[in-house]
């Protein structure tokens, strides 16, 4: 059982966009606000599927995303294949656990979160040859209920919307429950800033529409092009200014730079920033692609997104949501953007709609509720585990049974 004032949380993630991260680093800052005094340790997923498995990974989805996109988005959306496949998948992963064990035995954790599907994979085997014994805890970090993210061994999903968590139910999971508490973000999302007080704060103009243009940490998606298609939206230009978000792009920045140099209304521009959340509750609506953090970010200060170029796969998933929920729009080019820009000036009562339904959806406190779901689950398992790893057997013994238990259920799931 945990110290009652310490909580030891091992994280696994995976290295893909900075979302993963960044929802592990609010919920274990939220955990340390109740228990002060606890420690986390972040394992990248990755570097525990064998030499090269990492990097091949992220070189074959990275390729993906670049050369073939619609090829990632078909496979992501044949969900019936991962579910069939799980049982090979989770023997791979028992293959896997010959540095990852150790590792985590080492950190002798009270809680493990699992920040990607891979990452549960591997938490599930952990949990399946009894390496550890302490809970494990799935944050989806999309609004997307895909199997890819269930497991055997799996004791609490946190999803970050009620219409998720219902998906997630629907399924008929193998183990574990599921609880909405939203997707953890930043504490700075959790304030009440007025449009006015943060436009000033900014050195914004007050009473013009604002539209905010995100490229996330790494500035992707056609960002500087539907900036200069807003420049070029004409009578409007007296009511309009654009604020550019370039990240850690030094090109998009540099282009982003050019497109305010000439351009007709205010248009301001910066790199990465550490208050991100400014800016978001300036804006009257957000142009950028639909990463699950993203969405969670606007959706908590109200703010409606343009979901711009999703990726086909989890981004179009996650902008699919919102645009169900009301949210959110859909603007595959840039043009269409500016199409939507126009509608939401002419239409305050449209806008007024968008507005309210992200407000309905967001949750600032999500870390929070986050990090109590966390902790009464590592109370009440506390109560009832027992030793952390089984009496020794032969290594030979428990290896071939394993394998032939993962077998014989793939044969069942191939109707053999």
């Amino acid at each position: 059982m945990a110290d009652k004032k310490k909580l030891r949380t091992l994280v696994l993630s995976v290295d893909i966009g900075a979302g993963h991260r960044m929802a592990a680093e609010s919920l274990c800052e939220a955990i340390g606000l109740e228990y002060p005094g606890s420690e986390w340790k972040l394992l990248e997923a990755l570097s525990y599927l064998g030499p090269g498995g990492g990097k091949m990974a992220k070189d074959l989805y990275f390729g993906a995303l670049k050369e073939a996109p619609d090829l990632w988005g078909t496979l992501y959306a044949q969900k019936g294949l991962f579910d069939l496949f799980r049982p090979i998948n989770e023997l791979a992963d028992d293959f896997r656990l010959g540095k990852l064990g150790p590792d985590a035995r080492a950190f002798a954790p009270d809680v493990i979160l699992a920040m990607h599907p891979i990452a549960c994979g591997l938490a599930s085997s952990l949990a399946r040859k009894r390496e550890v014994s302490c809970p494990i805890v799935a944050v989806l970090t999309d609004f997307d209920a895909h199997p890819a993210w269930v497991y055997q061994g799996i004791d609490l999903y946190l999803t970050p919307s009620l219409e998720v968590a219902q998906a997630m139910r629907a399924r008929g999971l193998p183990s574990g429950e599921v609880v909405a508490t939203g997707l953890p973000i930043r504490a700075g999302f959790s304030q009440t800033l007025d449009k006015q007080s943060a436009r000033k704060r900014l050195g914004l103009a007050e009473n013009r529409f604002t539209v905010l243009l995100l490229g996330g940490g790494l500035g992707l998606g056609p960002i500087a092009e539907t900036a200069e298609a807003l420049t070029a939206l004409g009578g409007l230009s007296s009511e309009l200014q654009l604020v550019i978000l370039a990240g850690r792009n030094e090109e998009l920045e540099r282009s982003a730079r050019a497109v305010a140099a000439r351009s007709k209304i205010p248009v301001h521009v910066t790199g990465m920033v550490n208050n991100v959340w400014d800016y978001a509750a300036a804006a009257d609506v957000a142009i950028g692609k639909p990463g699950g953090m993203t969405c969670a970010e606007l959706l908590a200060l109200g703010v409606p997104l343009i979901a711009l170029a999703p990726i086909p796969g989890q981004e179009q998933a996650n902008g699919d949501a919102l645009v169900r929920l009301e949210a959110a729009v859909h603007a595959p080019v840039a043009e269409a953007a500016r199409a939507w820009v126009r509608d939401l000036i002419e239409k305050p009562a449209l806008l007024s709609k968008m507005r309210a339904a992200a407000l309905r959806l967001g949750r600032p406190h999500a870390a929070l509720e986050a990090a109590l779901k966390v902790m009464d689950l590592v109370k009440a398992k506390g109560k009832t585990e027992g030793p952390s790893r089984p009496a020794p057997t032969s290594p030979l013994r428990g290896a071939e049974d394993a394998i032939e238990r993962e077998l014989a259920a793939i044969k069942r799931k191939l109707g053999f």
